[in-house]
């Protein structure tokens, strides 16, 4: 089972989430990865689809955020949920 809050306000990348649901929980993928004792965070497709671009370097074992761009992020301003990008 996992705990359940709205979270006021998270920065990720340099971009703001605002009343963004977050879930916490003793995740397999944390055990998994070593990260049980450290701070992680899985975000879902409701958080990254306000990036420009999210880049995913298995390799190099990566993951880059490009910003959205000043137009976009004043479109973004509110979602459907309500839910705002600053």
């Amino acid at each position: 089972m996992a705990d359940y809050m709205q979270v006021e306000r998270i920065e990720v990348g340099g971009v703001g989430f605002e009343n963004l649901p977050v879930a916490f929980a003793d995740a397999a993928p944390f055990r998994r990865f070593g990260l049980n004792d450290k701070p992680a965070l899985l975000l879902g497709m409701d958080a990254m689809k306000l990036f420009r671009r999210v880049e995913i370097d298995f390799a190099n074992r990566e993951v880059r955020f490009s910003r959205p761009l000043a137009e976009d992020r004043r479109a973004l301003a509110k979602d459907r949920n309500g839910r705002s990008l600053s």
